[in-house]
């Protein structure tokens, strides 16, 4: 802690990576974005470690959908996680 600035992460300069699996969707700009508690709160913790650099990959909605159609959320997010980890 610094008496001036206050609280400061020490991981600094690196990246951080997420995966979110959930039951619903909580799109940006949905009624449902409101509902999204564990994107923000995830983020904040990463955030007050130090990291700024946060990347993610979700996975939604899981509850209730056809499985043709998890095969392509889950399909679509294992294409971004390679991406993301070429990245790191």
């Amino acid at each position: 802690i610094d008496p001036e600035r206050g609280y400061s992460g020490l991981v600094t300069g690196k990246p951080a990576a997420v995966i979110y699996a959930r039951g619903g969707a909580y799109a940006p700009g949905s009624e449902t974005e409101g509902l999204d508690y564990q994107r923000p709160y995830l983020e904040l913790v990463l955030g007050f470690i130090g990291f700024t650099d946060i990347r993610t990959v979700i996975v939604e909605p899981t509850f209730m959908t056809p499985p043709d159609q998890q095969d392509a959320f889950m399909e679509n997010a294992r294409e971004e996680a390679r991406k993301i980890a070429k990245g790191f």
